[in-house]
Formats: structure tokens, sequence, C-alpha cells
């Protein structure tokens, strides 16, 4: 078997191990609104749940959180937010776009296992070329429109829909980000990620990993290399300092009160480590990659 073929067989493998994942997640709790987006209108940057957006008209801006517009759905696109990495607005290139759409949130859960916001990839954007999504939200808006509806039932079936379509595509493509779903079904190492994605900050150890996960420190350590592609406490560094960097541009929280929340024992410590990461100092970042409109302290 050459190079290719051993790349096209590792990510088919994990295509399948996805597409498991996917058989078995759940939505619930959907709560869905037809909204019109007035001048100035923009997402909660402090949302707790999985959020949903779609355009019945006009369009929406979608905006990272180092201020560029990455994503401009109109009419009958979609969009699902996962975290606090991207902002959504009716703001499109500097100017108020009128909308009319319908926004929501719902929480997502796997078995017994609830599917934390952090494990989903940070945004899913449907395709503007996809006609059977674009009827799916012409059925939304349709449903959402009738006097009596038949409840939450209707419209979380049809969130639902649209989400494992989005993230399916996601996975065919070979969005890395979407792929930590096939590690979250792996019944030994799906444990041990969830919990350091819930509290990245915890005082972790390979030994508690391996205990969570069921397996020896050796085992584990072997299993994870091979999944993930590096060591878990590399892992956990990466997530640390992306929470961080969060934190940084989103907050108003000192660089010492991130440094203790994402697990640093001194500020001098995780400032050292955020600059080899990031390639600037925490305080620098913050300044550069400051969320519009958000307060942030030094």
């Amino acid at each position: 078997m050459n190079e290719q073929q051993e790349i096209d067989t590792r990510h088919a493998c994990s295509v399948d191990a996805a597409s498991e994942v996917l058989t078995n997640l759940r939505v619930s709790k959907a709560r869905m609104e037809l909204s019109e987006f007035g001048d100035g209108w923009e997402s909660d940057r402090n949302r707790l749940r999985c959020s949903f957006y779609a355009v019945l008209d006009g369009a929406l801006s979608i905006v990272s959180n180092d201020g560029v517009e990455t994503h401009t759905p109109c009419k009958h696109q979609f969009a699902f937010v996962f975290g606090d990495q991207y902002l959504v607005s009716n703001t499109v290139r500097d100017a108020y776009e009128p909308c009319r759409g319908i926004r929501g949130s719902f929480e997502l859960s796997m078995g017994a296992m609830t599917i934390g916001k952090n494990l989903m990839p940070p945004l899913l954007v449907s395709r503007r070329d996809d006609y059977g999504m674009s009827q799916q939200i012409q059925l939304l808006e349709c449903e959402m429109n009738k006097p009596v509806h038949c409840g939450r039932a209707v419209v979380t079936s049809m969130i639902t829909t649209l989400l494992l379509s989005t993230l399916s595509d996601a996975v065919e493509q070979g969005d890395q980000s979407a792929m930590l779903l096939q590690v979250v079904g792996d019944e030994h190492l799906g444990p041990a990620i969830a919990l350091m994605h819930e509290s990245p900050g915890d005082a972790w150890s390979l030994e508690r990993l391996a205990n969570e996960s069921g397996l020896s420190r050796t085992r584990f350590s072997e299993r994870f290399q091979s999944t993930i592609g590096r060591s878990a406490f590399a892992y956990l560094r990466e997530l640390r300092l992306s929470k961080a960097s969060i934190l940084l541009t989103t907050t108003s929280m000192t660089v010492c009160e991130i440094a203790t929340e994402v697990g640093y024992s001194s500020e001098s410590a995780f400032s050292s480590a955020f600059q080899e990461h990031f390639n600037e100092t925490p305080g620098r970042y913050r300044h550069s990659h400051r969320v519009t409109g958000g307060s942030a302290a030094g």
C-alpha cells in the first residue's frame, strides 16, 4: 500500500467512526423563534447553549474573534455556532443589512453523555448551492408560521436533520474540527476528552486521564497519540491556550485571572506558554484581536 492509499484508508476509517457518532447524536430542548434582526443586532457572546441562525430574507455576518468576516449567509442559508469563537450580526461588510430569519438554541447529547459546545466544530455554515437544505429551511419557516403547530418535536426533528447533514458534509470534506466527533465516540478516549474540554483548567494527570478512560497509562498514551496525533498533554496545552485566547478577547478578566482559569500556576508561566504558541504576549494579543464592542482589561 502506497502513502496515498494509507491516507485514503485512514480518512475512510475516520469517516466511518464519525458516522457512528452522528447516528447516536441527539438534539434536545430546541427553542426557535422567527426574528426581525433590527439595526445593530448581534448575538450574545456569552452563549451557554448551541446556537442556530437561518436567513429567510437579507443576510447576516459571521465574524471571528480576530475581527475577520468569514461568512455572510444569505437567503435560506443557515449556521450553527458552538462556543464563543464567532459573533453573528446583521452588519455585513460594515453596513447594516435588514434581515428576517430564525434563531434559537438547543442542547446536544450522545447516549447518556451531554455533548458540550466545545466538542463541536466552532462553526458550521450551509452551502449556498445546497437546494435540499434550502427546502428544509422553507419547511421550517412554514412550520413556525402555523398558528398551532406540533410543538417542539417537529422543530427539533428539523434542526436535527439540518445539523446531521451539515456535520456529515464537514466530516466527508475532512474538516478536522468535525473529526473530533470520532474521538468523542471512542469508548475509552471519549470520556477523557469530554472532561478535558469541560474543565481544561483542572490539574489533570496522566493517571487520572487513564483512569477515566479505563486503560493503563501506557495504553492510554499510545491510543491517544495514535488517534489524535499528539500526546494528551500537548492536546491539553493547546486546549488551555485556545480557551485563554477566547477569554482575552471576549472578557474583562485580567491576564492573571485567565492564567488561573486555564490551569497555570503563575502568570509568568502562562505568558511564556502563550507567547510561544501565538508569537504574541497575552496583552498584545488582547489589544490586536479584541472583539469589536467588547470590554477587556490588561
